[in-house]
């Protein structure tokens, strides 16, 4: 978890208001067209545009007047308009926009070899445990462990830094903030653990870490899958691994400008173990010095039950900000082009803990070189669909590179009001205390390698808890070590856990904390040596606790210990018939509370008593409300709609003997001296 603030926190914007960051690809778009799109994305609230710099479209090749092998960069345009990033950074600037910029040195973003310089993958490929080279459009990718690659990439970081950000930034220019690696280095801390990176280089530095002597056999991808201590240790290193190839790029823009790493979400329960592989990886490659930020590319929370826990469990293990949150892209779910789906997604971002909303993109693009585009012919080889990498690039999104705005832009707006409205109250409430899902990544490393027809224990508490919370309309959050708060413990169990953690939840069970244990009670501690600690407290309070094996499908496994959480707590359900996410937030300081409200039912839900006297709500078929109190009086809230379209309004009683509200689109309101202001789409 970083020990940096939220990101909103390290941006030069008001107290008051949630940042709007809004994704421009300006290597996608005529450069005459980029002030008037930056003017129009800052009328519609953006406050800062984020870009990813691809390296390859400005290196220019070989400087054949540099004695040590150097490279010609144009970041001026000089070759060609679309390298005129300065620019582009001063017509920002102009606009009164600051600058996120995302230098890599990998960035995908649909950019040919993710943005890399064809050069590189002569350097040696990352691979899988079983050798294969990795490639991309037929061409392996360079592993990130190599030093000839590394010393490529922080030369490129170096030269971004010198020419481009330094002189541009914050507090005197606009650049308020950089992002390192795409993901982890290319975006593999939530794929399978035998996918990679086993190069010869990975895999020395995995020796060197681990300082066990071991044959050459062993010391090999497959040695490694075949032997299941070591599979263990390797996942112990992965995040490891990882963090050392991005302290080397943090170090490489040494900058004071704050630096981020975009995590990526947990991916797919399943047998190749996407969520126990990221937890493993996710909690050791954070640099120290850099804030957490998260993607949304696991499927659409809005409307997939599994896509909304990895969502939840993504940022609240990590505490993120949301980076990449989908506003217009369709390769699989038309839906993403319609103004509900990203106003109930940002919703959701906001409600589990983000402090900035995030537009990715923003501005539907339609003109790329060659440069950029990658190889058709290539992608065909790999079974990609080329359309996917045809202009228009992210169809939906609020604004068109013509000017022309698109039904998104509506949601925008509405999320721009509202943070103008109410972002200090967002920004300032904190979850209160109740039920914690502990998940201490030692417990994790044994199920984190593909393999096993059970569903892993880590899957199987995450998908009890996200129904646990759709069942009763109570929170639980997400702890990797000491969990506050008072409601029930989930524990993520295992043969091993660390002693600390064992330690501490000891302690809570000893003083009647109400405790479920998911898959084996530990036996040993984070060193192999025996420990159990955690064992004994079960077993001294037994009337308050229980272990229930994982074993089965995740559907069975998980109503196992939805029956033992039952057991535990009879309290009635906040909302009758369940199905609405509740989450709460406080700012004792200033007496605010803040409810958040998500329907999953497709009938309305009544909400009553989780705000002040008098307030209730009646969402509508897949609705949501955000909803601001101030000494127990509602000033301002915020509504989704629902997904019907002509469908129930949602109905809002703002307080005791006050009329109601019929609310029949997504909209705003706050309260004023002669009534409530509305503002709808």
């Amino acid at each position: 978890m970083s020990t940096l603030p939220p990101l909103a926190d390290l941006l030069p914007v008001p107290d008051g208001r949630v940042p709007i960051l809004a994704e421009y690809p300006y290597y996608r778009a005529l450069p005459e067209a980029w002030g008037d799109n930056l003017r129009a994305l800052r009328s519609l609230g953006a406050d800062v545009v984020t870009a990813y710099v691809p390296w390859r479209l400005h290196e220019l090749g070989p400087d054949p007047d540099d004695p040590d092998g150097g490279f010609l960069y144009d970041f001026h345009g000089d070759g060609h308009p679309q390298r005129d990033l300065v620019g582009f950074i001063r017509l920002a600037a102009r606009e009164g926009l600051l600058v996120m910029l995302k230098p890599g040195p990998y960035v995908h973003g649909e950019v040919r070899l993710g943005g890399l310089p064809d050069r590189v993958t002569a350097l040696p490929a990352r691979r899988t445990a079983d050798g294969r080279a990795l490639t991309e459009e037929r061409l392996p990718i360079p592993s990130g462990y190599g030093d000839a690659f590394a010393r490529e990439a922080a030369g490129w970081l170096r030269v971004v830094r010198e020419r481009v950000i330094e002189p541009h930034a914050a507090p005197d220019g606009p650049v308020a903030a950089l992002q390192i690696g795409n993901e982890g280095v290319y975006g593999e801390i939530n794929r399978p653990m035998d996918g990679e990176d086993f190069s010869e280089a990975a895999l020395r530095r995995h020796a060197a870490w681990a300082a066990e002597p071991a044959s050459p056999d062993v010391l090999t991808g497959s040695g490694i899958a075949t032997d299941p201590s070591l599979r263990e240790r390797w996942a112990r290193w992965s995040g490891v691994g990882v963090r050392g190839v991005l302290e080397g790029y943090r170090d490489a823009l040494g900058t004071s400008v704050p630096i981020v790493l975009n995590l990526p979400l947990p991916g797919a329960v399943g047998p190749l173990r996407e969520p126990e592989a990221w937890v493993a990886r996710s909690v050791h490659a954070l640099p120290d010095g850099v804030g957490a930020t998260s993607t949304s590319w696991t499927g659409n929370p809005s409307s997939c039950d599994g896509a909304l826990a990895s969502l939840w469990l993504g940022m609240r293990l990590h505490r993120t900000d949301t980076l990449e949150d989908n506003w217009g892209f369709t390769w699989t779910d038309a839906s993403y082009a319609t103004p509900g789906v990203p106003l109930y997604n940002a919703m959701l971002g906001l409600a589990f803990g983000s402090s900035v909303v995030s537009v990715y993109t923003a501005c539907t693009t339609r003109h790329w070189g060659p440069e950029i585009a990658p190889d058709e012919d290539a992608l065909r080889a790999e079974g990609e669909n080329v359309a996917l990498y045809a202009p228009p690039y992210c169809p939906g999104a609020p604004l068109d590179e013509s000017g022309a705005l698109n039904p998104n832009a509506a949601a925008l707006r509405l999320l721009d009001t509202f943070s103008a409205w109410a972002g200090g109250a967002l920004r300032r409430s904190r979850p209160g205390p109740g039920a914690r899902l502990v998940v201490d990544a030692e417990a994790v490393v044994e199920t984190a390698w593909p393999g096993g027809a059970d569903a892993a224990p880590a899957s199987v508490a995450v998908a009890a808890s996200v129904r646990w919370m759709l069942e009763r309309g109570v929170e639980v959050d997400v702890a990797d070590a000491a969990p506050d708060g008072t409601g029930p413990l989930l524990v993520v169990g295992g043969r091993a856990m660390s002693r600390a953690v064992q330690r501490n939840l000891a302690e809570l069970v000893r003083g009647g904390r109400r405790c479920v244990v998911v898959g084996p009670v530990p036996e040993r501690d984070e060193s192999g040596e025996p420990c159990g600690l955690l064992g004994e407290a079960l077993s001294a309070a037994p009337g308050g606790t229980r272990a229930v094996p994982a074993s089965g499908d995740l559907d069975t496994s998980a109503g196992a210990v939805l029956d033992a959480l039952r057991s535990l707590d009879a309290a009635e359900p906040v909302v009758e018939g369940g199905g609405v996410l509740v989450l709460r937030r406080r700012d004792a300081d200033s007496g605010t509370d803040v409810v958040y409200l998500f329907s999953r039912c497709d009938t309305a839900r009544e909400v009553g008593g989780v705000l002040g006297a008098g307030v209730t709500v009646r969402l509508a078929a897949r609705g949501a409300a955000v909803l601001v109190a101030e000494a127990g009086e509602l000033r301002s809230f915020l509504v989704h709609a629902g997904v019907a379209e002509h469908g129930e309004p949602t109905l809002l009683t703002p307080g005791a003997g006050e009329p109601e509200l019929k609310i029949g689109d997504h909209s705003a309101g706050r309260r004023t001296p002669s009534g409530w202001e509305l503002r709808g789409e």
